[in-house]
């Protein structure tokens, strides 16, 4: 979680926690960059080995965290479905056959993830 070189955090939350007002954004490392993702527009996050894909409204980001790190950060309205994906439960269109339906894109629903993706719904 820290990168070391001057104990600087990858990920950073936004304080206001701390002050009694709702998280709405996230900062993930993407290449040399710390980029402000607002949580309300994430659909969901596609794991890529040492990658992430995080998948917006606008935009796809290319984060350098792993999975765990990111469920961790999110939260709640987020469910990991499969070893490689997490959804955001406000962008789901529909729940087909175990597969997730996100705008086009079509996302299984593993296994190992079904009963508790389903508790979460």
């Amino acid at each position: 979680m820290f990168a070391g070189k001057g104990g600087v955090p990858k990920i950073f939350l936004n304080f206001s926690l701390f002050f009694q007002k709702p998280v709405n954004h996230i900062f993930v490392k993407s290449g040399y960059r710390f980029v402000k993702i607002f949580i309300d527009e994430i659909l969901y996050i596609e794991g890529m080995r040492d990658y992430q894909n995080i998948v917006t409204r606008t935009e796809k980001i290319v984060a350098s965290h792993s999975m765990n790190e990111l469920e961790k950060l999110l939260p709640g309205g987020f469910v990991r479905c499969h070893k490689s994906f997490i959804v955001s439960l406000a962008g789901i269109t529909s729940i087909e056959h175990d597969r997730i339906k996100i705008g086009n894109k079509f996302i299984p629903i593993g296994d190992s993830f079904k009963e508790e993706f389903y508790k979460n719904i």
